[in-house]
């Protein structure tokens, strides 16, 4: 069973990694660094997240992500990080699939699943949280 698991996630990687290095051709930027990852939609039990913790990294970015979205921004279905890239750390991260004021969507993966089209987020370049100023109170 453990064996089966380790090939599981080794393809699952592979198959990461050769979709991102196929949209870095795409885009022109050739060999470049990148991470990539998969989020399936889940539901959530409560605040507490999804409840996918098959270690101690999905364990703790579960409780990171709850700390992150506060009680009036969490919906009952979440985008969860279940499969990434050699290297990466961010299993079991999830944000909440909801809708803002006139539709705005939460930036990245949220948006990308309603508008069914690629929306990036750059952690060195965060998006503004528009439409979703009730949602952080004086956050």
């Amino acid at each position: 069973m453990q064996a089966a698991a380790a090939k599981a996630q080794e393809i699952s990687e592979n198959a990461l990694e050769a979709g991102a290095s196929a949209v870095c051709d795409v885009l022109g930027k050739g060999k470049c660094r990148f991470s990539a990852n998969l989020m399936v939609p889940v539901p959530l039990r409560g605040s507490s997240g999804p409840g996918y913790v098959p270690n101690s990294v999905a364990e703790s970015n579960s409780r990171k992500a709850s700390e992150l979205w506060n009680h009036s921004m969490v919906s009952n279905i979440c985008l969860l990080i279940v499969a990434e890239t050699k290297g990466s750390s961010h299993s079991g991260f999830w944000v909440p699939l909801m809708r803002g004021e006139d539709d705005a969507d939460l930036p990245g993966a949220a948006a990308a699943y309603y508008r069914m089209e690629a929306n990036g987020v750059f952690k060195d370049d965060l998006p503004p949280l528009t439409g979703f100023q009730k949602h952080l109170g004086s956050k």
